[in-house]
């Protein structure tokens, strides 16, 4: 009963032996751990696109405390168009 369900024997085959065994417990931890080095990449780039956005956000709002709308660098709106 302890044995995993997806390492059960298929009925239409003859059970795997000891060295069967190993080499599919083998595969699937060389596999695990390609998928564990790709989700630390991802997890690592996503972390740092974090980073840089709170940084932006940050600059952005003491921007807009500041009054810094970026529009006009004198502060002063443009006349309307009908001037």
């Amino acid at each position: 009963m302890g044995e995993n369900s997806s390492m059960a024997p298929n009925p239409s085959s003859s059970p795997p032996n000891g060295d069967e065994r190993i080499s599919e417990l083998e595969s699937r931890i060389t596999f695990q751990e390609d998928l564990i080095d790709q989700l630390q990449k991802a997890l690592f780039e996503q972390s740092q696109t974090v980073d840089r956005l709170a940084h932006r956000v940050d600059s952005l709002a003491t921007a807009v405390r500041l009054g810094q709308t970026g529009s006009d660098s004198n502060g002063e709106e443009p006349p309307p168009p009908h001037y």
